[in-house]
């Protein structure tokens, strides 16, 4: 190891938000909504969609305007199960264990 690198003993098992060494700062990706900057419609990919945590954020983009693919396990749903949730959410089938599936869900 490095001299003056940080070891596990040294390190924080957890974040401090007064270390000003642990501070991320992300970019705006864009100014707030405003009437002169109306809010976008934003396109979602959740997979896991059938779930309890997967369908409350599916509801929620929807809520917002916003297009959802809604992505569920194959062997709890078929396709009919998840067709015609919403005018704008997309319904698919996808095992994450399968990578062609999950490509063909991502396309």
């Amino acid at each position: 190891m490095a001299a003056g690198s940080p070891t596990s003993s040294t390190l924080s098992p957890t974040l401090n938000p007064n270390n000003t060494t642990s501070h991320l700062h992300l970019p705006s990706s864009t100014d707030p909504p405003s009437d002169t900057n109306p809010p976008t419609q934003k396109v979602w990919l959740v997979f896991g969609a059938t779930g309890h945590i997967g369908r409350s954020l599916v509801k929620c983009a929807l809520s917002h305007g916003d297009n959802v693919a809604a992505v569920g396990r194959t062997r709890e749903n078929t396709m009919p199960q998840m067709q015609g949730w919403h005018e704008r959410c997309l319904g698919l089938l996808c095992d994450v264990r399968v990578r062609t599936t999950v490509r063909s869900a991502m396309e």
